[in-house]
């Protein structure tokens, strides 16, 4: 049996930003024809594309949070979700993507995730400072929280993925 892991997710995600400026029918009739006969495909009126199969499900698109978004990796007061996906499949391991955007520096946005993800138990493991970048992972029980903070023009980027180790 497959598992939808985040190569998965990465290629669902793909496949809906290139049917994004498409009508959600054709969204829906794009994602359908990927998965065939082995699940459903919906488009709800926000523009979120959920996706089900045997091995599990897939939400992407929107401008809303992921309803699994684990409560402890905070999302930055006054950010705007550009992006979001979540994958839960039956096999494998779950995953939650999001896309953050708020006119902040990269440098407060940076302090801010540094010191509120230390304080909600995670532990920081690879760092790495650019000029108006900042590129991090962190730890914490059997999940890897990767993060992108980046700005450009005025707006800063934040960009999350949360992976969950699979079950041995």
């Amino acid at each position: 049996m497959r598992s939808l892991r985040p190569t998965s997710l990465a290629f669902a995600s793909v496949i809906l930003l290139a049917a994004c400026s498409s009508t959600p029918t054709t969204q829906e009739n794009v994602m359908q024809n990927a998965v065939g006969d082995q699940g459903a495909v919906n488009v709800d009126a926000n523009g979120a594309m959920h996706v089900t199969t045997s091995d599990g499900s897939y939400t992407a698109g929107g401008n809303q949070m992921p309803s699994d978004w684990p409560t402890d990796v905070a999302v930055y007061a006054g950010a705007t979700v550009a992006y979001s996906a979540s994958a839960n499949p039956e096999t494998g391991a779950p995953a939650q993507a999001i896309v953050l955007t708020t006119s902040d520096s990269t440098t407060a946005v940076a302090t801010f995730y540094k010191t509120r993800l230390a304080q909600d138990g995670w532990a920081l493991s690879t760092t790495m400072d650019g000029t108006d970048m900042t590129i991090f992972s962190a730890t914490k029980d059997t999940r890897t929280l990767s993060m992108l903070i980046a700005g450009a023009d005025g707006q800063t980027t934040i960009t999350m993925g949360i992976e969950k180790k699979a079950a041995q």
